[in-house]
């Protein structure tokens, strides 16, 4: 992702590991704590 991505705050922290494989994201990510905490892994 080449500038904002944004993950609405009603999205899960298991609806996101369940969707999202990976990401790269060139910019912000905007997403609640326990999201990004849960796809740390996947995030480049």
């Amino acid at each position: 992702m080449l500038g904002l991505a944004t993950i609405d705050p009603a999205v899960t922290p298991d609806l996101a590991l369940a969707t999202i494989e990976s990401l790269t994201v060139l910019g912000a990510l905007h997403a609640s704590p326990a999201v990004k905490a849960a796809l740390a892994k996947r995030i480049r």
